[in-house]
């Protein structure tokens, strides 16, 4: 062999040597190394996934807790992002960990990103600031509510050190708002208050919404669990406290008294049951719903025993009087008579249930006076206004007319504009006379000269760093490409 053929493999064996020693491999198909800059490079195999995490990269760089995005390079795949420092370590102290995974948990939110991929080896730490990184299982959906990814668990053997644990509780980090559902809970006999007292207190641990507590005599109780198994029920007495609860839509395999050998539960009316019984075999103290059928089952004799709502005013009452934020979504509030009610709200299982409706969807249909209306109703994940600009009208005071909660003027008129120009392609023959007055009348107010030009809403969704997105429900329309 000639000199030429050992000095090509002496520089290929210190090449393999160097990049074993400065690189790592993480089983994504991607390799790092640390540049003599100081910054790390990030070579990847595929195209694919080198460019879906500079896409992802480009979003997030110059926010705080994710690496600054230094340099791509299409040719060779490669991308150069800033130094975030070491791994977290079990015996890192954190004093603000909490609000840090909040404004991470809050960033991805308003980008629409799910990592789906949070570990210990993909978070760091730099002079007391926590970065997240490695986006290989990351997306950043249209539609983000139809996807779920699951993530890893943090590692058992630190599960218990205070910030892990938290991670163990928030495994994703995920951007949607998590899906729920209404169950009820019934209490009753001697121990019914200690019961009440377990039970509320299981709802603040764990962050649920308590919807509606009523009390209701044995006979209408009993009509009303007409279709209810219970172990319990047969031993119930007078004065029966009903209480209507909202939790997050997790199932798990756990013994019941119809089944003994394990069925698929709600792990959260599981955990209530635990806590309000003391022992789970305590049937005689309280029963709850376990799954989405058998509440469904009570609510809808429970919303027959309510009736129909005898006018607006009883629906504007009961979601005022509710556990829910809730926004008039029409520019003009004195259309709230009109045959079809639009709303804003921060949560649609519970939106619902105070519509007297079973149904889970942005579509409801109430009873108001025996007349069936349609109620269009939007949330965060609905992607019908950004997710960013709702939750800043949430934090704000809401203006009120006739006890009807609508937005502040300038978002008022904007989410007008926004759907006008987003929705209906800025076509003036959707715009009402009514609808034209209100937004001219709040355009004079605010020195705004021309409402209806598309540069207006553009440059308050610039101004404001809302990102406009299609709506979820493919009927609605979509023009962003401005």
């Amino acid at each position: 062999m000639n000199q030429s053929y050992w000095f090509i493999i002496s520089i290929i064996i210190i090449l393999l040597i160097y990049f074993s020693y400065y690189s790592r491999s993480d089983g994504f198909k991607k390799k790092i190394r640390r540049s003599t800059t100081g910054y790390y490079i990030q070579s990847y195999g595929n195209k694919e996934l080198y460019y879906k995490n500079k896409r992802i990269h480009s979003i997030l760089s110059g926010r705080p807790h994710f690496p600054r995005l230094i340099s791509s390079n299409d040719n060779i795949l490669e991308l150069t992002i800033s130094n975030v420092g070491r791994n977290l370590q079990n015996n890192d102290h954190i004093p603000d960990l909490y609000q840090q995974i909040s404004e991470i948990k809050q960033t991805l939110n308003e980008l629409n990103i799910i990592h789906g991929d949070v570990h210990l080896s993909n978070l760091t730490v730099k002079n007391g600031q926590i970065y997240l990184l490695d986006f290989e299982h990351s997306h950043s959906p249209p539609y983000q509510h139809q996807l779920t990814f699951a993530c890893y668990d943090v590692p058992s053997a630190i599960s218990e050190d205070t910030w892990s644990s938290y991670l163990h509780r928030n495994p994703c980090l995920l951007a949607y708002i998590p899906q729920t559902e209404v169950h009820y809970v019934i209490l009753w006999g001697p121990e019914k208050e200690l019961a009440k007292e377990r039970v509320l207190s299981s709802l603040l641990q764990y962050n649920y919404s308590l919807l509606g507590d009523i009390t209701l005599d044995l006979e209408t109780a009993k009509s009303l669990l007409k279709n209810v198994s219970s172990g319990g029920k047969q031993t119930m007495e007078k004065n029966i406290n009903i209480l209507f609860v909202e939790v997050p839509s997790d199932y798990e395999e756990k013994p019941t008294y119809n089944n003994p050998k394990g069925e698929l539960v709600n792990s959260a009316m599981w955990n209530i049951k635990i806590n309000g019984r003391g022992d789970y075999t305590n049937y005689k103290i309280m029963h709850g719903s376990f799954n989405k059928r058998e509440s469904k089952e009570f609510m809808k004799d429970y919303f027959k025993f309510l009736g129909p709502f005898s006018d607006n005013r009883e629906i504007i009452k009961t979601l005022n009087a509710g556990n829910i934020w809730w926004l008039y979504d029409r520019v003009d509030p004195q259309n709230f008579d009109e045959k079809d009610i639009d709303l804003v709200v921060s949560s649609l299982p519970a939106s619902n249930f105070y519509l007297r409706t079973i149904g889970e969807g942005y579509k409801s249909y109430i009873n108001i006076g025996n007349n069936i209306i349609l109620c269009d109703l939007q949330d965060l994940n609905s992607y019908y206004y950004p997710r960013k600009w709702l939750r800043d009208i949430m934090n704000d005071p809401l203006d009120r007319y006739n006890d009807i909660p609508i937005a502040q003027p300038l978002d008022r008129l904007m989410l007008g504009l926004y759907h006008y120009h987003i929705h209906k392609n800025g076509d003036q023959k959707f715009l009402s006379l009514d609808r034209k007055n209100i937004i001219n009348k709040l355009a004079f107010m605010l020195n705004i000269d021309d409402p209806y030009s598309i540069q207006v809403i553009k440059q308050f969704l610039h101004t404001n760093m809302y990102n406009a997105r299609c709506c979820i429900d493919s009927k609605v329309g979509c023009n962003i490409n401005f």
